[in-house]
């Protein structure tokens, strides 16, 4: 089983296509800068599971710039 679970994190953004985006702007600036991770005690070995842990411990904030009125 992947942690975290795809069904819960498509409950926090919405789409597929949506937690893939968030997903990998998220690696590439931890990537960038990893002294920036917020979550301390992740299960991932890369930064994809990371931004991913992230998420789904809402650590970082996302928000769909089409819902911003």
């Amino acid at each position: 089983m992947l942690y975290p679970s795809i069904d819960v994190l498509l409950d926090e953004v919405g789409s597929k296509f949506e937690l893939c985006v968030v997903a990998a702007v998220r690696a590439r600036q931890l990537q960038e800068r990893p002294e920036r991770f917020t979550v301390y005690k992740s299960k991932a070995p890369n930064q994809i599971g990371k931004a991913l842990e992230e998420l789904y411990e809402e650590t970082i904030e996302y928000t769909n710039p089409r819902n911003v009125k």
